[in-house]
């Protein structure tokens, strides 16, 4: 009986094996067709490069086939850029002084890759390969090795970023770094060196400490520029007064890894413009979601628009799963705000708190309009090791009135509280929608 189960079950898979033969074969056989096809319309063009940049003339060959041509031409021309795409070349060997030659028009198109996995061309105001020559010498690699004794060093890349000044200020994100420092000092780890590689020399240069700032998720090294013989360096100016609208093109230019295929280009659309959150430090946070995927050992890289324009650095998502494709942007006004925070915070005292971030009094305005919230400030985080927490204030409580004074914004809260001295006691009236209902506590200063 279990001989002829076995048999039986043989023979099924072997019918449904023969039945799956003939009919994808015809499918293969008339794809094979089709790129033999397009291989003989193709024969003596010039393949395109660098797999996201494409001449303006061609793309906009392409765009009117599109719209003139039959259904049967249009998946003709749309198996042909396949084909195209399957010989890219590495972006990292292209020569920059090549960019004028490559750009025959000031209008270009290129592709962006969707959360879903789909590719299509949009408008760009500059060619892709003239704003990646922009910035090339610009932007650099740090690389981080163990110290460890009778161990040889073995450098591997940890993060990307970005000259500030011609000096050699160089900034990149902390959160994907931050198993480097350690967590109390906030120095970097004993046991390890950190360098940094860039398109000016293949010589790895020193890299010096500056500051760390957890806040606002920033670190400062400064590079020793004479170690290769130079003075000054090519710096990213950061952008003013940036517009962000959903859907808009961002683009990631990093350093690429020695031997990558995939280059340092990482296009993307903004996907989402989150809530600004205040800190008690007086910090204003917001990240904006772009949907592209950036390794983790390229965050902290230039984010530039369809201008050309140097609108942000990446990071990465405190709460982001293996499963998300997206990438935390923190806006280019931010970060000159951070780096102005980091420069005069070397030597400042720190300032009273109660461990609570605040979304900002615009965003919680359209809040509270919408829900019929109270006026005061809606709590959108609450620090651990703060007093807040421990007197149980949580995430979402709404504080109406600190020392018997009602909160009417942020600026009004900083005034109370720089006020106080730590060790004191203050009364806090919180609001929790949850529950429909005022609480009263009392919260004593850090």
């Amino acid at each position: 009986m279990y001989k002829q189960k076995v048999t039986f079950e043989i023979l099924l898979f072997l019918v449904i094996s023969i039945f799956l033969v003939f009919i994808i074969s015809p499918g293969k056989m008339f794809a094979a067709e089709t790129d033999q096809t397009n291989i003989t319309q193709t024969d003596g063009e010039q393949p395109e490069q660098g797999g996201v940049i494409e001449s303006g003339t061609s793309t906009l060959e392409n765009s009117s086939k599109l719209e003139s041509a039959d259904p049967s031409e249009q998946s003709a021309t749309s198996a042909e850029e396949n084909l195209d795409e399957s010989q890219n070349a590495d972006l990292g060997a292209i020569d920059p002084s090549a960019a004028t030659e490559l750009r025959l028009d000031d209008v270009q198109f290129f592709p962006f890759q969707t959360v879903t996995g789909f590719s299509f061309k949009t408008f760009s105001e500059k060619p892709l390969l003239e704003i990646y020559t922009d910035f090339a010498n610009k932007v650099g690699a740090i690389y981080s090795s163990s110290t460890a004794p009778n161990s040889s060093p073995d450098y591997s890349m940890i993060s990307n970023g970005f000259f500030i000044s011609a000096d050699g200020y160089f900034l990149t994100t902390y959160r994907h770094i931050k198993e480097a420092f350690n967590q109390t000092t906030k120095n970097v780890k004993p046991d390890l060196s950190l360098k940094l590689l860039t398109n000016q020399s293949l010589q790895l240069l020193d890299l010096d400490l500056i500051n760390v700032c957890e806040e606002t998720d920033l670190v400062l090294f400064k590079a020793d520029l004479a170690s290769i013989g130079i003075n000054e360096i090519p710096f990213v100016e950061l952008a003013g007064n940036v517009e962000y609208n959903v859907g808009q093109p961002l683009i990631g230019i990093g350093f690429p890894e020695i031997f990558s295929r995939e280059g340092s280009l990482y296009p993307g659309f903004l996907m989402e413009i989150g809530i600004a959150e205040v800190s008690e430090q007086n910090f204003s946070m917001q990240k904006l979601k772009s949907s592209a995927v950036i390794p983790n050992n390229l965050n902290g890289c230039l984010i530039v628009n369809s201008s050309g324009q140097a609108v942000g650095i990446s990071s990465i998502d405190q709460n982001r799963s293996l499963n998300d494709r997206y990438t935390i942007v923190y806006p280019a006004e931010q970060i000159q705000l951070g780096l102005n925070r980091m420069f005069n915070s070397i030597n400042q005292e720190p300032k009273t708190s109660l461990g609570l971030v605040f979304v900002s009094d615009y965003d919680y305005e359209k809040m509270r309009t919408t829900f019929g919230l109270p006026e005061g400030l809606y709590i959108s985080k609450v620090l651990v090791n703060g007093q807040a927490y421990v007197s149980d204030i949580r995430k979402g409580d709404i504080l109406t009135s600190l020392g018997g004074v009602p909160i009417a914004s942020v600026e009004h809260y900083f005034e109370i509280i720089d006020n106080q001295a730590p060790g004191d006691s203050v009364r806090a009236v919180i609001y929790r929608p949850r529950l429909a209902e005022s609480i009263e506590k009392t919260l004593y200063i850090d």
